[in-house]
């Protein structure tokens, strides 16, 4: 019966590449979520394999190769689980007769996905608006910014209601009063106003 092959992972892969490795060789894992070994700990456990599968933070270098090289069983493959492989010395690989692998596109959807995202939010100004659901309606107001802004706002009210009540109704003319005290009548008037802006 021939002899399974040794295969080292270096990190933490997704759960479901565990028994597919394991039904074709004996597997020993970095099974710490988030560890990366450090290089000269990725030297020591690394000849003795025929296959390593690594990550894009793993040092695989001249020195890594070579010392898998000269191990038994040698080192035959470093598969590389990302897009890039700058993290490998393809060229010391090559010299020695190991082949070398990535997965190239597997990340074109998702890039794709992204960008349309940003584009979208860009162009509905959705950051904004998550400030504005959070913080509120005045999130670019604060201290007296918001308190000038609503004085300005007031002051157009009353403003409006004078020359409404100048323009349609009588100004400062009305029964019962003298003229002399027709502003109390411009008054009644533009508050009048003012109320039906404020409470209708």
């Amino acid at each position: 019966m021939a002899e399974r092959p040794k295969i080292l992972v270096t990190q933490k892969v997704p759960d479901p590449a565990y028994p597919l490795l394991e039904a074709i060789g004996d597997v020993e894992a970095n099974m710490e979520e988030g560890v990366i070994w450090p290089y000269e700990e990725l030297l020591r456990r690394g000849p003795g394999h025929d296959y390593i599968y690594s990550l894009l933070t793993d040092n695989i270098d001249a020195r890594f190769l070579e010392a898998g090289a000269a191990s038994t069983p040698r080192l035959k493959m470093v598969a590389n689980m990302a897009v890039g492989f700058n993290n490998i010395d393809v060229d010391a690989a090559t010299r020695l007769g190991i082949a070398v692998s990535n997965t190239p596109g597997v990340l074109s959807d998702t890039t794709a996905d992204l960008a349309f995202a940003l584009l979208m939010a860009t162009a509905r100004r959705i950051p904004e608006a998550e400030q504005e659901l959070v913080a509120g309606y005045h999130t670019e107001y604060s201290s007296m910014s918001f308190a000038m802004f609503f004085l300005a706002e007031y002051i157009n009210m009353v403003t409006v209601s004078a020359v409404a009540t100048d323009l349609f109704l009588g100004g400062w003319h009305g029964p019962f009063l003298p003229e002399s005290l027709g502003w109390i009548w411009f008054l009644i008037k533009v508050s009048a106003l003012l109320f039906f802006y404020v409470w209708m």
